[in-house]
């Protein structure tokens, strides 16, 4: 899948110090598609659209709040991969701070009116 971000939008996210599993590894851009791919997964549920089948239609603006959704989802699925690389306690708080982007984007992307504005409904 992959289509509403891309590894490195999440290891920017992730963190400089998000394990080197994630960076430099052979299985890095699997891990990381799989953790896309989850998110995905969740951003569709959660609002009911399914972004990556109409993702050329959709406008660039919801693009950009799609992709900021993914990358943050998937980027705490990247730092719960190896909180001990980051710092349990660092990790915890960027963990917050992406969820927290992420639902706020979810919500936007869950409004109906946001849905007909962006051409969904």
């Amino acid at each position: 899948m992959g289509t509403l971000t891309t590894s490195g939008a999440c290891i920017y996210k992730a963190g400089k110090n998000v394990s080197t599993d994630l960076t430099t590894s052979s299985a890095a851009n699997t891990i990381w598609e799989s953790f896309i791919d989850s998110a995905t997964g969740q951003i569709e549920a959660a609002t009911r659209v399914q972004w990556s089948a109409a993702y050329a239609d959709v406008p660039k603006t919801t693009r950009k709040v799609l992709e900021e959704t993914a990358s943050c989802l998937a980027a705490i699925y990247g730092i719960s991969y190896d909180m001990d690389a980051i710092g349990r306690g660092v990790a915890g708080d960027m963990i917050n701070v992406l969820r927290d982007i992420a639902l706020r984007n979810l919500k936007v992307l869950e409004d109906s009116k946001t849905k007909q504005f962006m051409g969904e409904e």
